[in-house]
């Protein structure tokens, strides 16, 4: 008696389109969601799951590094400047039209960026997942992650974000160093970042930290200070229980305290020119060392 032959593989079929461009009525077709959809275009045993990302572009202030779609609120202030509810409104229009080409795909996490999302309030974030629920397949353990900004972070609205779903809170920290972020123009101290984090853990089991380094003037010390403020001692020793590291030692630095010379520099208008290479290559090996 022969084996059972094994099940085919997930195929994938594609066809060619017309070398011509379509014009007329075929371009308009081409527009509709069902020209995408039509059978034989694309055949998949399981549908890969969703990601969904929401943009929220205002801030209170653009960063001079920053080239996302950002916008100052107009007078520096969010109160009254951002039209919250119809920003919403449109962003459950966008994804009502999204809606025929993910039909049946289950959204497994949701990243809410920015600009800075925080400046937006819980009740408009609940709003909008709300929608989306109603209308999207949510994975049973989704992760939702809201952006935010320790110069906007307050410990009630933590409660209030927990509340409509969020369960992840990404800090943009970029350093804790005063002079660090004065130089890159942020709006928040050292101090404040810590107290951000602190009210933010007592509402978050998940909480990220955005960390910059080879900024202008930093030093290896420097960047490394930052790393190990943002690692908590119990973290730091899960790590080394968890985490086994097989890597050859980098070389050592010319100077723990001032950058080797390198043959590629980052020139930063205003700032004397950065010698990345080696001060990546330092923090690598200095990263896996505390870890």
């Amino acid at each position: 008696m022969n084996p059972t032959p094994p099940p085919p593989p997930a195929t994938i079929s594609i066809q060619s389109a017309p070398n011509a461009p379509a014009t007329g009525d075929a371009a308009l077709l081409h527009q509709q969601p069902a020209h995408y959809l039509r059978p034989g275009l694309l055949q998949l045993q399981a549908l890969p799951p969703l990601s969904l990302y929401i943009h929220i572009p205002w801030c209170l202030k653009k960063c001079p590094y920053c080239d996302f779609n950002s916008h100052e609120a107009r007078g520096g202030s969010a109160v009254g400047e951002v039209p919250e509810q119809r920003y919403i409104d449109a962003l459950m229009a966008d994804l009502e039209a999204a809606l025929p080409l993910i039909w049946g795909r289950s959204v497994h996490s949701i990243f809410i960026g920015g600009g800075t999302p925080s400046l937006f309030p819980a009740d408009q974030i609940d709003r909008f997942l709300q929608a989306a629920s109603s209308r999207l397949r949510f994975a049973p353990n989704l992760e939702i992650t809201l952006e935010t900004n320790p110069g906007t972070a307050e410990h009630g609205r933590f409660r209030d974000y927990r509340k409509a779903g969020v369960n992840r809170i990404s800090f943009g920290i970029q350093s804790f160093d005063d002079a660090m972020l004065a130089k890159i123009g942020r709006i928040h101290g050292g101090d404040e970042a810590r107290r951000a984090i602190d009210a933010a853990r007592t509402h978050f089991e998940r909480v990220n930290l955005d960390l910059m380094y080879a900024l202008p003037g930093q030093t290896l010390d420097m960047a490394l200070a930052d790393l190990d403020t943002a690692i908590p001692d119990e973290l730091r020793k899960h790590l080394a229980r968890t985490i086994k590291v097989d890597a050859p030692p980098l070389p050592a630095p010319a100077s723990r305290h001032h950058p080797a010379p390198a043959a590629h520099v980052v020139d930063w208008p205003g700032f004397a020119p950065l010698p990345l290479p080696q001060l990546h290559r330092n923090l690598a090996d200095e990263r896996l060392l505390r870890l």
